[in-house]
């Protein structure tokens, strides 16, 4: 029985009004998932959760939060960091950046980019350009980054096409597994070998990609979720996926994480409970991190 770590990092500065509301985020989800010693009937695994409040005073403003996340999360043992909005992810990425001391895969879902130019003044937040902002500050190689269940089929999304072009003049929007490509792929995305399938083709196959990274950062944007189930956050993206794939998901990442030997790493982020309807989102949210948790255990903590 191992000990999972998430740490509450309870911010949402990063996102302007769309992310106002994320900050109460961890509250609503630890209260809905009751206590510390959650028990995943599926499999009969029973870890123990411990919850960490390290960010009781910080900083409030994203220029100042941003250095002070990073150090903390740095020198902390986290397995999970749980938001706050996704302007977090840059932190927590550089910060297991410094853990693993090298190269990094970044896994991330979500129904957007998260490529948008922080120079113009319509999308200068980091919560929109966070993938972006690693890229070219040269912590994340394009070539360790994988999107998946991304769409741009609502207004605000990427509805000129800018941030897949972005991707597209880094030649790598073959990483770009969209909600169109996997469903033109026929991959079902209910069961997690069909996942497991996927990330050992990207993953495995590619042998010199494999050599050269030390670690798996999961960046779960919860939007990636279809808003039927999840509607709850400030982006919502129609098609997204359903609870099961999102399990598959994750479930299919540690297992192939393990056949690699590399530890994985992550957060959950964009949970809002402002735009919660009947607390549907929160209850998603605590299930998928519960189950997420149980992985840790599953396949074992590198």
């Amino acid at each position: 029985m191992r000990l999972i770590r998430i740490v509450a990092v309870p911010f949402d500065g990063g996102g302007g009004e769309k992310s106002e509301g994320c900050a109460i985020a961890p509250q609503y989800i630890s209260r809905y998932l009751g206590n510390n010693d959650w028990r995943t009937a599926e499999n009969g695994l029973s870890p123990i959760f411990m919850w960490d409040a390290i960010f009781a005073d910080m900083p409030k403003n994203f220029d100042s939060f941003l250095p002070y996340a990073e150090e903390q999360l740095a020198r902390y043992n986290f397995d999970i960091i749980l938001g706050g909005d996704n302007s977090i992810s840059i932190a927590g990425y550089r910060a297991v950046v410094k853990k693993f001391g090298g190269p990094v895969m970044l896994v991330h879902a979500d129904a957007h980019p998260d490529c948008r130019d922080p120079n113009m003044l319509s999308s200068s937040d980091p919560h929109a350009s966070w993938v972006r902002q690693l890229i070219e500050e040269g912590s994340l190689d394009p070539q360790n980054y994988f999107l998946f269940g991304s769409r741009a089929n609502d207004r605000r999304g990427d509805a000129d096409g800018s941030e897949y072009d972005y991707l597209r003049r880094l030649k790598i929007f073959n990483h770009v597994f969209s909600m169109s490509a996997l469903e033109n792929s026929q991959i079902p995305m209910h069961n997690p070998l069909d996942f497991a399938s996927l990330f050992n083709f990207l993953f495995i196959a590619d042998t010199e990609l494999a050599k050269k990274i030390k670690g798996i950062y999961c960046a779960f944007d919860i939007d990636v979720i279809d808003p039927s189930l999840a509607p709850g956050t400030g982006c919502q993206a129609s098609g997204g996926w359903n609870y099961r794939q999102a399990r598959a998901f994750l479930r299919g990442l540690h297992e192939v994480a393990f056949r690699l030997g590399l530890a994985v790493k992550g957060d959950l982020t964009e949970v809002n409970p402002r735009f919660d309807e009947g607390g549907r989102t929160v209850r998603c949210a605590g299930d998928l991190l519960r189950e997420w948790s149980s992985f840790f255990d599953e396949f074992g903590k590198i």
